[in-house]
This record gives C-alpha cells, structure tokens and sequence, in this order.
C-alpha cells in the first residue's frame, strides 16, 4: 500500500517484471510498468543512488524501491521515464 492507499502488486517471472494497481473501489485495475529483470535492476540500482544492496535480492530491492513512491501514478511516471532512456 502506497502513501495515498493505491495497492501494488509486483510480479516477478520468466517473462520480467510486472508492477500493476489492484482494483480498488472506482479505480480499475493497471498495469503500470512491465519490464525485463535487468531493466528493473538497473533502474532500481539507479534509484538506490549508491545506496548497500549486499545480501540482499533483486526483489528486495525492487520493492525497498516501489514501497518509497506516493501513488501508482508516480511509479508508473518514473518508470517510464527511465525506461525512456534506455
């Protein structure tokens, strides 16, 4: 649950990683960001910003990451932004 009670689900398979909004009272269900692993890996080191990842899991990371954003709105804004650049 974010900040602003949007809840976030994340998915992690063969095919990459999903971040998507769960239905909740009039706000239908979105996926906000899917992606490779190495894409969401290289975005969630670029937000830790220098920031330890020892013993930890990629997982880990990604959801230290998301659980920071306010809503899903600004998780999918920043993702794509990123992912823009790539």
């Amino acid at each position: 649950m974010l900040e602003n009670d949007d809840q976030v689900m994340i998915a992690v398979d063969a095919g990459g990683v999903t971040i998507k909004r769960e239905a909740r009272g009039d706000t239908a269900e979105e996926i906000l960001f899917l992606g490779p692993v190495h894409l969401v890996t290289d975005i969630c080191m670029a937000m830790l910003d220098g920031r330890p990842t020892s013993e930890t899991t990629v997982l880990d990371i990604f959801l230290s990451v998301v659980s920071q954003f306010r809503s899903a709105e600004d998780i999918r804004a920043a993702f794509a932004k990123v992912s823009a650049g790539k």
